[in-house]
């Protein structure tokens, strides 16, 4: 039975829903009673729990932590795993990023691909299936995450209380079938105390791990550069413009007491997982810094730029995006090569922290990356702590879950489906190889003006209803 085609009927209503549930800024702010992810997660979530309550379904809320939307009976349970929560909005959007603009058949906003519009969409399905009164062997739950973008932690709270599904998709990636997902590895480097004297008071830049920065700033004070030191300054940024550097006065004048020169990197927003589609812009300021000191240097005298934290991150990972210079930049056929990103830093000088996210291969062992990184950082005296850690998904294709898949994206399709490996992390990895990632709408996760075209959204609406329909019976 094709039952997919029925979730037209609800096209209005899906591009309205969507639309505001982008209007809820659902970034992960201070926990609070009963919202452990902060307000405006918490009204994405009840935002949700509402909808689906007026469609007749039943409804959820797990403590704060998640929730679900249930239609069916049986013993057992299948799940569609979203995410509510989203990454900050960052810089160079053209559209506001949380009013859910509509623009030649594009939906605008932070969230429209990842994931809201897949997650209003997994809930109409499940209003489909009521209004055909479907009998149903198995309960379906669209399951509502709330940090799928922090760690997950949602989940792990969820599956304390709820039972696991025998079978689950998460629809937060790509069609056909992702069978296979990198292992992710998210690791601080620190060190709090380096004697060399570097004139650089505070280096500030990035705002989520998962996010290739789109900024970053370093904070020199005024007295501490000469204005011949300066002009050779803005002279070099200016001879290498495709870093985008600007240089200017913290408060627009150099005579103010206290004054501060800001180094400026603007780089280019993206995925950790595909982080070569993004510019690194805390890369971009750190290899100012290095070309600046040898011009310093070689002109005016002594003044340090970089100190061994950030020379580390100068020689050891750069603008790289494969980890080579760490050792690390392994890969299998089964799943590509390994990429890494340089995320966050926060420089002081009491405290010198950074922030890497690493994609790596589904064979490749943990401690070998930790022991090849933790190796090259002990020799300048930084320290590695892992911040989190998901280890790699594999579904073999004759898994139940990946024949049921397959059919209802054949029979809406008309195509076969193949199996593909990401570098993504998806929820289909908190299901102890009960679940993938199946599916999604939109291509432009974390960057500016994120978007997902109206036609996308319901060719993936179909295929979704189909998906929730096969598990079902």
């Amino acid at each position: 039975m094709i039952v997919g085609n029925e979730i037209l009927k609800y096209k209005e209503d899906i591009i309205k829903g969507l639309c505001d549930l982008i209007k809820i800024r659902s970034v992960t702010s201070q926990p609070l009673e009963g919202k452990p992810f902060g307000e405006g997660v918490n009204q994405a979530l009840e935002y949700m729990l509402n909808l689906g309550k007026s469609l007749g379904l039943t409804v959820i809320n797990v403590d704060g932590y998640a929730g679900h939307i249930e239609y069916g009976e049986g013993d057992e349970v299948v799940g569609v795993l979203v995410h509510l929560d989203v990454v900050p909005e960052g810089a160079g959007w053209t559209f506001p990023p949380f009013e859910g603009v509509i623009h030649e058949g594009k939906i605008y906003g932070r969230g429209a691909s990842d994931d809201k519009g897949p997650a209003i969409v997994a809930v109409y399905g499940l209003k489909v299936l009521k209004d055909l009164g479907i009998a149903t062997k198995r309960r379906v739950r669209v399951i509502l995450g709330t940090s799928e973008e922090t760690g997950m932690k949602d989940m792990e709270y969820y599956f304390s209380k709820e039972p696991l599904p025998v079978m689950a998709f998460s629809p937060d990636a790509e069609y056909p079938i992702i069978n296979r997902e990198k292992g992710i590895l998210q690791l601080v480097l620190t060190k709090n105390k380096d004697e060399s004297g570097s004139v650089v008071e505070k280096i500030v830049g990035g705002e989520a791990a998962n996010m290739v920065p789109s900024e970053c700033k370093a904070y020199i004070p005024a007295d501490l550069v000469t204005s011949e030191e300066l002009e050779r300054l803005r002279k070099l940024a200016g001879e290498i413009s495709e870093d985008n550097i600007d240089i200017s006065y913290e408060s627009g004048n150099q005579e103010v007491k206290g004054s501060r020169i800001i180094i400026r990197a603007r780089g280019k927003s993206a995925h950790a997982s595909t982080p070569y589609n993004g510019i690194n812009a805390i890369a971009c300021l750190i290899d100012f810094l290095y070309r600046a000191q040898a011009e310093i240097n070689g002109n005016f005298g002594k003044s340090i730029y970089l100190d061994g934290f950030l020379k580390f991150i100068h020689e050891r990972i750069g603008k790289e995006t494969s980890g080579q210079s760490l050792g690390i930049n392994f890969k299998d056929n089964e799943s590509g090569e390994l990429t890494l990103n340089l995320g966050k830093i926060s420089y002081t000088e009491t405290e010198k922290r950074a922030v890497l996210d690493i994609r790596y291969p589904v064979t490749v062992n943990l401690d070998m990356i930790l022991k090849a990184i933790k190796e090259k950082a002990s020799v300048d005296g930084i320290s590695v702590e892992v911040h989190g850690h998901h280890p790699p998904l594999y579904i073999p294709e004759d898994h139940p879950l990946i024949v049921r898949l397959s059919n209802a994206y054949e029979k809406i399709t008309g195509k076969k489906a193949g199996l593909v490996a990401i570098g993504g992390g998806t929820y289909a990895r908190t299901l102890q190889n009960n679940g993938v990632a199946f599916g999604g709408a939109g291509t432009n996760y974390h960057q500016p003006d994120e978007y997902v075209t109206i036609d996308e959204l319901m060719e993936h609406a179909r295929i979704c209803t189909q998906a929730i329909y096969e598990l079902a019976i």
